[in-house]
């Protein structure tokens, strides 16, 4: 489903994209393809992505079949004993508890960039000024660890773990 897919619009033949569509790939995510004109050069890397199996997006009635594929969050059942928090709209949340991170054992790369991550968004020149990495390594190590699952991306090229 697509909750766990890239999506690809418009890509021309050596774009960006392609690249995150790839990656998404040997991530293990679906890739789906919104197909273009044939003599659009903004469509050519769309074609080229269906041409190697990305799934092309034909219409709308497609795209909320998928969307109606996408598994629901299982309910938190508390243990007997436990406390449970109840949460209102209007109430102060509670404090969190922090939680330990997992251990995870990254490439050199993907650790310095993960590290220059802040919890706070982060712009992508701190990153590249921080890490010492050109723009075009940030830029696809943090595609990787978006893909991991350990940082997303906010609107203004900004990162945040």
């Amino acid at each position: 489903g697509l909750s766990r897919a890239v999506l690809v619009t418009e890509a021309p033949t050596h774009s960006g994209a392609l690249i995150t569509a790839r990656l998404a790939n040997e991530f293990g995510r679906d890739v789906y393809v919104l197909p273009g004109r044939i003599d659009d050069e903004n469509s050519k890397g769309c074609l080229g992505l269906i041409s190697k199996g990305a799934q092309a997006l034909i219409n709308e009635g497609y795209v909320l079949e998928l969307l109606s594929q996408i598994p629901e969050l299982d309910p938190v059942i508390p243990r007997e004993n436990e406390p449970t928090q109840q949460l209102s709209l209007f109430s102060a949340s509670p404090k969190p508890v922090p939680v330990p991170a997992p251990v995870l054992s990254l490439p050199p790369l993907q650790q310095k960039v993960l590290e220059a991550v802040k919890m706070e968004a982060t712009s992508l020149d701190a990153i590249v000024q921080q890490t010492g990495l050109s723009a075009a390594e940030v830029s696809s190590t943090l595609i990787e660890l978006e893909l991991l699952g350990l940082v997303s991306q906010l609107p203004g090229m900004r990162y945040q773990r």
